[in-house]
């Protein structure tokens, strides 16, 4: 299947989580503004499945580059959604998982993360739920990050509108209140493509107030005519690693 640079833009995930569709307009309060922005990525559900391939490469400081193979799927539902995250063989101290991120629109994300036993790539489907604050893989992605969490944080601001990768953007502020999930963040602030809905870069700060991650689309291919999505990073800017996704595209 191929993808526009529309859709490739939707990905954040982020690959994460195919965003794509119409947005509503902004009301007049920034806050009211941010929270239907935020709510209507929240609502979206992809209606075509996606499979991808590639690789996870992932350097802490003063340590070489790690990479591990990864498969990405959406799986399409109704009212429930799943975009699942398999490692695959890499080196012998990654044993493969699944994380499948469960999403409907109007509860909580679910997420379950299933290791295969060791030397096998059978799966056991009865692990139990796990928190968003669990690493991804050993990278720099929480899993919630991969959900986008901070998408469904009581607080939501509208900023500001300005240009990002040379796209306009809305610059969404959004900040967690004491029933969150807030994956240790204060606040995280996200540029969001206006023509996509897709997060092209987003910042999140730590509880002191302090720039913590870094996340950021790195570079599209064109394929076949089309653009789409290549790399995507998330740095730790006060550990001094990164986390790249790298996808494998075929011409």
């Amino acid at each position: 299947m191929r993808y526009s640079m529309r859709q490739s833009l939707c990905f954040l995930p982020l690959l994460l989580a195919l965003l794509w569709g119409q947005m509503s307009s902004p009301a007049a309060s920034d806050t009211a503004a941010g929270q239907a922005l935020a709510a209507d990525l929240c609502a979206i559900n992809p209606e075509e499945p996606v499979e991808m391939t590639g690789k996870v490469a992932i350097r802490q400081r003063n340590q070489p580059t790690r990479e591990i193979p990864f498969l990405f799927k959406i799986i399409p539902g109704q009212p429930k959604w799943t975009s699942l995250y398999q490692t695959l063989a890499g080196d012998s101290n990654t044993p493969p998982r699944q994380l499948l991120i469960h999403r409907s629109p109007g509860s909580p994300n679910q997420y379950v993360l299933v290791t295969a036993a060791a030397g096998s790539h059978v799966f056991n489907q009865t692990n139990a739920a796990i928190a968003p604050t669990e690493i991804f893989a050993g990278s720099d992605f929480f899993i919630g990050d991969l959900g986008l969490e901070f998408l469904r944080w009581s607080d939501q601001k509208l900023l500001r509108k300005e240009m990002t990768m040379s796209r306009p953007c809305r610059v969404l502020e959004s900040r967690p209140g004491p029933g969150d999930n807030s994956l240790g963040y204060s606040r995280v602030v996200s540029w969001i493509d206006n023509e996509t809905g897709g997060i092209l870069r987003a910042q999140a700060y730590d509880v002191s107030g302090k720039l913590l991650k870094e996340f950021e689309l790195n570079s599209f291919k064109k394929v076949a005519g089309q653009y789409r999505l290549e790399e995507m990073e998330m740095r730790n800017v006060q550990t001094r690693s990164r986390t790249r996704l790298i996808f494998d595209l075929q011409p």
